[in-house]
């Protein structure tokens, strides 16, 4: 067993208690049109950025800045669209098929709670022009904009929707919407080349006692699914460490850990 190991390894243990409501929060859950954003779902520590009134998840909102600062992008690359709540989702989808008709929206407007938008860590970048379409988003023409995504692994975040990937998101490609996951999970979705919806699959296979194990930041790092079959699942996990909890919104967590080489 798991607990086993770490106890053959000299590390002290405790007590997790996952709640079944638990696995529709959290920064890895997974929203499409099969899996929508819950009614409960609880967006904290949200943070607005600067000379803005775009807000996004604090975390991600932070990571987002220092991206844009380390390749000099502030003046360069503009926030289209961060948070927003299922009304704003709702006048976006009318208003686009208002003005490109169903086909367009079909393509790449989400329906109300279906929008990674409302969980507070989806962003859709635009190069700095005096026109911007809040719809498509021009995010391909400038240099800037691959310098921004050749860095985006590095501080978590992952293009959403790529050309290649349309059988699994059901959304077209769209080089402007990027997701906060966090530098574990954007590095090993990039290594593999995974969209977000192939990483919840792939990660399944990863129990407690066979985790997805990696280097990253110079911690080992064990990535792994617990199903949540209960209305409680008590798991013993390490205290030698540290560790993040995240629902998948749709039938369990994902649990990712830190902790220094022993």
């Amino acid at each position: 067993a798991a607990s086993d190991v770490y106890k053959r390894q000299g590390l002290s243990m405790q007590m997790v208690t996952l709640n079944k409501d638990d696995i529709y929060q959290g920064p890895l859950v997974l929203v499409n049109h099969n899996y929508p954003i819950a009614n409960n779902y609880q967006i904290t520590n949200c943070s607005t950025a600067k000379d803005s009134t775009i807000s996004l998840e604090k975390t991600a909102m932070e990571m987002l800045t220092k991206a844009l600062q380390e390749i000099k992008a502030e003046d360069k690359i503009v926030l289209v669209s961060g948070l927003r709540s299922g009304q704003e989702q709702a006048m976006i989808y009318n208003q686009a098929i208002q003005n490109h008709g169903k086909e367009f929206v079909d393509k790449f407007v989400a329906r109300v709670n279906c929008s990674e938008h409302q969980t507070g860590l989806a962003i859709d970048l635009a190069v700095k022009n005096e026109t911007i379409d809040i719809f498509c988003p021009d995010f391909t023409s400038q240099e800037i904009c691959q310098q921004f995504r050749d860095i985006a692994s590095d501080y978590g975040f992952i293009q959403r929707y790529s050309k290649n990937k349309i059988d699994f998101t059901k959304i077209s490609e769209e080089p402007w919407h990027f997701r906060y996951v966090g530098i574990v999970h954007a590095k090993i979705m990039e290594e593999n080349q995974w969209c977000f919806e192939e990483y919840h699959l792939y990660i399944k296979n990863h129990s407690i006692f066979n985790p997805y194990v990696l280097e990253c930041q110079g911690k080992l790092v064990e990535v792994f699914y617990v199903p949540a079959v209960n209305e409680q699942t008590k798991l013993n996990l390490s205290d030698h460490g540290s560790y993040q909890i995240s629902g998948n919104n749709c039938d369990g967590f994902i649990i990712t850990s830190w902790r220094p080489y022993v």
